[in-house]
Order: C-alpha cells, then structure tokens, then sequence
C-alpha cells in the first residue's frame, strides 16, 4: 500500500516498465481508507472483466491460482 496517497488522491503504478500515476476523485478518497484498513499488501480492486484476445497475461507468478483479474498498487 506504500505506493497509494490518498490525501494526494493519487496512487503509483507501473505500467509497459515505466511509472505512471493514477488520480481519482473526492468520493474515490474518501471510502479509500475502508478498503484498504489493515492491509499491507495485495490487490486493491478486482474485476470480472476479461482482457482483449491477444492480450499477454504477465501478471501470473508461479504458483498462483487462476482467478478474477486484480488490479494492483504494483
């Protein structure tokens, strides 16, 4: 969770090997601190959305257990 700032309402990510930061609003900032309470680390949000066909999926580590795609603060 080292990577989120929500007084700043804006979080750290990679994205294709570089750094990119994502914004969001008021209400994004406000129930923020709810999902991630006692967290240290993990995905944030997940989604039931599937990539585009051809899309290379390098999110998967050995080991890890299919799943919904998780949309992570890196």
């Amino acid at each position: 969770m080292a990577d989120l700032y929500p007084p700043d309402k804006r979080g750290r990510i990679t994205a294709k090997g570089r750094v990119e930061w994502i914004h969001w609003q008021s209400g994004t900032a406000q129930l923020l601190p709810r999902l991630i309470a006692r967290r240290t680390s993990g995905p944030v949000f997940l989604t039931d959305r599937k990539a585009p066909a051809g899309t290379p999926d390098t999110r998967r580590v050995p080991g890890d257990r299919p799943g919904p795609a998780l949309l992570s603060p890196g």
